[in-house]
């Protein structure tokens, strides 16, 4: 089976620092394969309709809040647009499988796997370096868990996802991946962060 690969494959090794230059587990930033990532689309009036059965196989109810993710089973539902959705499921499964009944006529499915690469944020300082790489607000009362945005850092396009506190997942265009991998990690150097230790 053919491996995808990112210009990120060469940045393996996950980068933690405290501010002061060594590591403890403050901040820590890695990137990872993206898993499936799919959009589905519709029209209106009835694109709740059509997904309705789809989606509760994949145990989600109905196409959810458009700041607010929802959890299914083993998959993450994003609504994007008031007739699209994002179904993340980040370890491989059978999402692909549960989205074949899917009539493509009425409702056209987009695989996006390839064309996405994640990038983690997390630890005690996350929430201090999302902020300086995006202007969102990301203090808990207004970002809070399963919250999303689609933004953009360093004029690149993204969705940003809280799946817990003092934890940020980027989903980035895997052609713009390794420029704003070493934008953040520039930003990132006060917290103690090299970009010599992404060599590996």
């Amino acid at each position: 089976m053919v491996k995808p690969r990112t210009p990120l494959d060469v940045c393996k090794t996950p980068l933690t620092g405290d501010g002061s230059g060594e590591a403890s587990g403050a901040l820590r930033i890695s990137r990872g394969p993206v898993g499936t990532l799919v959009q589905v689309s519709g029209w209106a009036p009835d694109f709740d309709a059509v997904s309705a059965p789809t989606l509760e196989r994949l145990g989600l109810s109905g196409l959810g809040e458009f700041n607010q993710a929802q959890v299914g089973t083993h998959c993450i539902c994003f609504r994007t647009a008031p007739n699209r959705l994002l179904i993340w499921q980040k370890e491989s499964g059978d999402v692909l499988a549960q989205l074949e009944a899917v009539d493509s006529a009425v409702s056209p499915i987009l695989e996006l796997s390839h064309g996405r690469v994640r990038i983690t944020v997390e630890g005690s300082q996350a929430q201090d370096l999302m902020t300086r790489l995006s202007t969102i607000d990301f203090r808990d009362r207004a970002f809070s868990d399963l919250a999303f945005a689609q933004t953009e850092i360093h004029h690149t396009s993204c969705m940003i996802f809280r799946p817990q506190s003092g934890t940020y997942e980027l989903l980035i265009p895997t052609s713009y991946a390794h420029s704003l991998w070493e934008f953040i990690l520039d930003v990132a150097r006060p917290f103690g962060l090299s970009k010599d230790e992404t060599d590996s």
